[in-house]
């Protein structure tokens, strides 16, 4: 799920409030799935630390990585 989704619907504080940008409201498991369920099932990227020229960066790992 992107960054800018939890913070509207479902942020909380340290103590459990409530803090979302949106108003609070309760989800269906339906509702989740229809709204965030390709967020779900795609696969996180792998990354990999590179060093050239004496610079380091990092870049999405090939798949024989």
């Amino acid at each position: 799920m992107p960054r800018r989704d939890y913070v509207k619907y479902f942020a909380r504080d340290r103590y459990g409030n409530y803090i979302g940008t949106e108003r609070e409201r309760r989800w269906s498991e339906e509702e989740l799935d229809d709204s965030f369920g390709t967020y779900h099932r795609q696969h996180p990227r792998k990354w990999v630390l590179r060093n050239e020229n004496d610079q380091e960066f990092m870049e999405e790992a090939s798949e024989e990585t």
